[in-house]
């Protein structure tokens, strides 16, 4: 493990050991309505890979309020969610010419959880910096080991960071999300 991955994971444990009292006392929010902070999510979302080789997906993310009340002054509308849930990606490519290619997919679920900080501009419009760690394992189908370069299943740890954007409506919240290498945009349902 690398020091920048231990770095984050203890920036982490920081976070989510933050008790909601301790960080801002007296400045508590009302948290309850359909606006604003304070209130848990389900968020389903489709995942995009705009890279050299397009990756189309699916996921989810199980939002819990950590510090609703926010952890600077009175007057800024933030808070702290955690959020937890998985990606699955699947990815298809050519390798080669013809009649010497292969034609090969690869397919990834990611295992996450992270801290994203929002801050509520209205209480319908939220922007946020969010840091995630998690644990990815994936497969390929179709490679040909004949041609060299032989591929096998694997996992790994991960760090990533992302931007996001939350519009909240009557009914539903609406987000857009960018991050390390995937692209997210779906809807999030309160709980």
């Amino acid at each position: 493990m690398t020091r920048t991955h231990l770095l984050a994971a203890a920036a982490l444990s920081l976070l989510l050991a933050a008790s909601p009292a301790d960080a801002k006392p007296g400045a508590a929010r009302a948290s309850g309505g359909h606006s604003g902070p304070g209130l848990t999510s389900l968020s389903l979302w489709g995942v995009l890979d705009p890279g050299p080789i397009d990756g189309l997906g699916l996921g989810f993310r199980l939002g819990v309020p950590l510090v609703p009340q926010g952890i600077l002054h009175a007057q800024i509308r933030d808070e702290l969610v955690l959020e937890a849930g998985a990606d699955f990606v699947h990815y298809n490519d050519r390798v080669g010419f013809y009649p010497y290619y292969v034609d090969y997919s690869w397919n990834g679920l990611l295992a996450v959880g992270g801290v994203a900080w929002n801050f509520w501009f209205t209480p319908q419009l939220a922007l946020y910096p969010k840091l995630d760690l998690g644990w990815w394992f994936g497969w390929y189908r179709g490679w040909d080991n004949r041609y060299g370069y032989g591929r096998g299943d694997f996992d790994g740890i991960f760090l990533q960071g992302a931007a996001g954007l939350v519009y909240r409506a009557q009914s539903v919240d609406f987000r857009l999300e960018l991050g390390s290498g995937l692209a997210r945009i779906g809807v999030g349902f309160r709980l």
